[in-house]
């Protein structure tokens, strides 16, 4: 098995006692299960997996985890990573959407809604702003 990839954080004037790691971690609890137990992303998704984070959104609609944002490599972040849990593939949302993509921002409030959408509101945005607006992602 592959160890942690682990980083600090070295934004100017930001000291993090911890560190912030990057594996993908499933408890399989089902009962007769084979691997009943802990996993490890490298037994469980293919796909480019989104860069190490902290403070992302998560949101699970159907069996797709959405993330969005958070903290990468010192900075907030505005990408999106999917992991599709019956395929076990990690995809990144690129190209052309609709509508304005929300601004980079970590720690930000991130529910599924009730139409296959996400709702976002809040966050701390690069220079440390409060982001106030409410979202509504499709």
């Amino acid at each position: 098995m592959r160890s942690a990839r682990l980083w600090r954080a070295r934004a100017p004037g930001l000291r993090l006692p911890w560190a912030v790691m990057s594996l993908l971690l499933l408890f399989n609890v089902a009962d007769g299960a084979k691997n009943r137990g802990w996993l490890l992303d490298n037994q469980l998704a293919r796909g480019t997996r989104p860069l190490t984070r902290s403070g992302y959104g998560l949101a699970v609609i159907a069996d797709l985890n959405v993330i969005f944002g958070g903290n990468v490599q010192g900075s907030p972040a505005n990408d999106v990573h999917v992991l599709n849990s019956k395929t076990r593939t990690w995809t990144e949302l690129t190209g052309a959407l609709e509508g304005s993509k929300p601004s980079a921002r970590l720690h930000m409030g991130f529910a599924p809604g009730l139409d296959a959408s996400i709702w976002m509101f809040g966050g701390i945005g690069r220079a440390g702003e409060a982001c106030v607006k409410l979202l509504h992602v499709r």
